[in-house]
Parts: structure tokens; sequence; C-alpha cells
């Protein structure tokens, strides 16, 4: 936000744009922080299938959060019999036509699904929750909800792509999000985990990765270079 649309001359007023920029920036990085892990998530554990669930209740899940919690819920309960033991990651988007949330969840590809058992086992569950549907059965399927994709993707990595894309909308929701509130949920899951190593020097580091080192450099005031830090591409 530029402070070109404030009156300069109100500290008040300079003080608080500053502070929207500041939160602008903090909203910004901690999407893409949430993107990069999604990412990360997906790709580790060659989610490739899509699956979308959706609440057919006259009035459904007024939030994001309702949203997860029932289908995370309905996973935890239900899901090894109808999917599997398998990795699950879940998120939510708000659909164009009425604003109504659907959620969309990624697992492995290989495993045949059950539409009619599925669909009776979501219906009832969220009937038992209370949300009562005009046809008598709540919406489940494979694929997006424009119904593609319902084979799978052609890899994890698209697939990571497909399901970072939801969380970019989140930039206009930035205010659901408070302390304990999270942008995606996953289960079972195969967390990456960072190896930590000592070594005497850099060049021994660098023997035992089996990569090399760019060194970032930076000029003083006087023109002498020194470095600040180094990039690393693995062999």
């Amino acid at each position: 936000m530029s402070l070109e649309h404030w009156d300069t001359g109100c500290g008040y007023c300079e003080a608080a744009a500053l502070r929207m920029d500041t939160d602008d920036a903090n909203a910004t990085r901690s999407l893409r922080r949430s993107q990069v892990q999604l990412r990360r998530y997906v790709r580790r554990n060659s989610l490739t299938r899509l699956l979308t669930f959706t609440n057919g209740a006259e009035v459904g899940w007024q939030t994001r959060k309702a949203a997860l919690d029932d289908v995370a819920r309905f996973i935890k309960v239900h899901g090894v019999r109808c999917f599997g033991q398998n990795a699950v990651v879940m998120v939510a988007e708000q659909g164009g036509r009425g604003l109504r949330w659907h959620v969309h969840a990624l697992i492995p590809s290989g495993r045949w699904l059950s539409y009619r058992e599925i669909i009776r086992t979501w219906s009832t569950f969220l009937t038992n929750r209370g949300y009562i549907s005009a046809s008598g059965s709540h919406r489940w399927h494979a694929g997006d909800d424009k119904h593609q994709h319902s084979g799978g993707f052609s890899s994890a990595r698209v697939a990571a792509g497909y399901a970072a894309k939801y969380l970019t909308k989140d930039m206009l929701l930035a205010g659901e999000y408070g302390s304990g509130l999270h942008r995606y949920r996953c289960s079972r899951l195969d967390f990456p985990r960072p190896v930590v190593s000592g070594f005497p020097s850099l060049a021994d580091a660098l023997a035992d990765l089996e990569c090399h080192a760019i060194a970032m450099e930076q000029v003083d005031a006087l023109g002498t270079f020194f470095t600040i830090g180094y990039w690393f591409e693995g062999g």
C-alpha cells in the first residue's frame, strides 16, 4: 500500500499505513511458507489422486475451518475402510457459485474406490452432524469440483502445484487465520526430516555432501569484496 494515499502530515496515518504494509508482507510470507510445505508433503508422499467432498445442506459449512474439521474427522474415522491406510492432504476451497465451501483431498493413486459406499458413508456422516441434504445424499467424487482429473495427475509434482493454487485464494481471506488455525490438514504423512551433521571445515562438509558451493559476495564502500554466504549445488 502506497503512503501517497495518506495524509503524510499525520503521524498516526503514516504509522497505520506502515502497519498495514507489514501485515500484508507477513501474510504473503505465511502463504508462501504454507505453499512450499504443502508441495513438499504431496511430492514426498506421492499423492496424485484428487478427491472432492461437498456439503449439500441448504446451509452448509460457513467457514474453512468447519469444512476441514468435518472432512478430517470423517477420514480419521472412515478413511482406512474407504481409502486405505494412505497419507492424505486436505485443502478447502470456496466455490464461485454461492460461495459454498468444499474440500479437496489428495491421496496416492492405485486403489479402487467404491463410489456407492463412500457416498453412503459420507452422507450418513454429514447427516449425523446435522447437515440435511434435500436430495438425501451429500456429493462426493474423484477429481476436482469440475469433475476433471478423476483418474489422478501424471505426477506428484503436478498434483502439488494444483493443490498449492487453492491456497493462493487465501490472500483474500487472510483475516480468517489466527492463532492455531491452519490453511490445510494432513494425516499419516511421511514427513521429510533434516539431517544435521558437523564438520571441521566447509571443504569437509562439501566433500561429504558431494556438492560444490558458489560464494555470494558483496562489495563495501571501499570496493572490497567479502563473502556473505554460499549457494550449494548437488552433484
